[in-house]
């Protein structure tokens, strides 16, 4: 199916489908991108907004929304993709996505083997 990761809808029809064909048993957040010229300070809040929601948000409520069928099932597993973008304290072309890719790393570490 079609999944724009920014809608919420779309992630939460995706997540049903998933259930009811069986799973889901492992969910790949590897979505990601920006606006090219669009980028923080300058883009509107909107642009950045968007890169976000795609590079961490969206990871972040599929993962949610996939742990309790994936718990119904025995377990499973969540891959987020991140990228260096993320890593370090150098500048960056694209603020808002070495910043939400800095943060799938940190969701991602702090879950762990599972949440508590």
């Amino acid at each position: 199916m079609r999944c724009d990761v920014t809608e919420p809808g779309d992630r939460e029809r995706l997540i049903a489908l998933a259930t009811a064909a069986g799973g889901p048993h492992v969910l790949v957040n590897n979505a990601g991108g920006w606006t090219p010229g669009a980028q923080y300070p300058a883009a509107a809040a909107a642009d950045w907004q968007r890169t976000l929601s795609l590079n961490l948000g969206g990871p972040m409520h599929l993962t949610q929304l996939a742990l309790e069928p994936m718990a119904a099932l025995g377990g499973g597993a969540v891959l987020n993709i991140a990228s260096s973008a993320g890593l370090g304290a150098e500048p960056y072309d694209s603020p808002e996505y070495g910043a939400a890719k800095a943060g799938l790393i940190r969701f991602t570490a702090t879950l762990g083997a599972g949440p508590a």
